[in-house]
């Protein structure tokens, strides 16, 4: 059902199709979709499940699984990734990295201007470089924020706590 949902809402967020569907190129059948020197890649994983997405100088790389997938992209404008749980998102000399993933995810964004990152319960973000790094958890979850300015929101019922390069959200008061 949550796999049903996050395809219509990406599809309808991202205006596309389905490009892991076997018409498009850069996409494996085993899962593996490359993209690179495009003006855009939108990726849709067919099998929804551990995708490895790698997107290289593009003006946009849309891509959204399910569950354990990674989403690697770098030297392009605006890289955008949607993932359920358990995913590695990276994103590396962007203009704009707007990354999603729900629980025990990893997201690294390096060497951006603006970086907007939604994560859940358990989850690790880690922003170096960055002109912005403004972080959201929907859960426990740690943020290493090294050379740049982070800012961090917790949901309603957790504390940010904290200073300097390493900031957590946690379900109780900090120490």
């Amino acid at each position: 059902m949550r796999g049903a949902v996050l395809v219509r809402v990406l599809c309808s967020l991202l205006a596309f199709a389905p490009a892991c569907d076997g018409d498009e190129p850069f996409c494996r059948d085993d899962g593996l979709c490359l993209c690179a020197n495009r003006p855009d890649c939108q990726v849709l994983c067919r099998e929804p499940e551990a995708c490895d997405i790698q997107c290289q100088s593009t003006d946009l790389c849309a891509a959204g699984c399910e569950d354990d997938c990674s989403y690697t992209c770098s030297s392009s404008s605006k890289c955008s990734a949607e993932c359920d749980a358990r995913c590695r998102l990276s994103c590396t000399s962007a203009n704009l990295c707007d990354l999603r993933c729900g629980a025990a995810c990893n997201v690294r964004c390096n060497d951006a201007s603006l970086c907007q990152v939604v994560v859940g319960s358990g989850s690790r973000v880690e922003c170096s470089r960055v002109s912005s790094c403004d972080v959201f958890c929907d859960g426990p979850c740690t943020v290493l924020c090294g050379q740049g300015g982070c800012a961090l929101a917790c949901a309603e019922g957790l504390s940010a706590c904290g200073e300097g390069e390493e900031r957590t959200c946690v379900a109780a008061s900090c120490t």
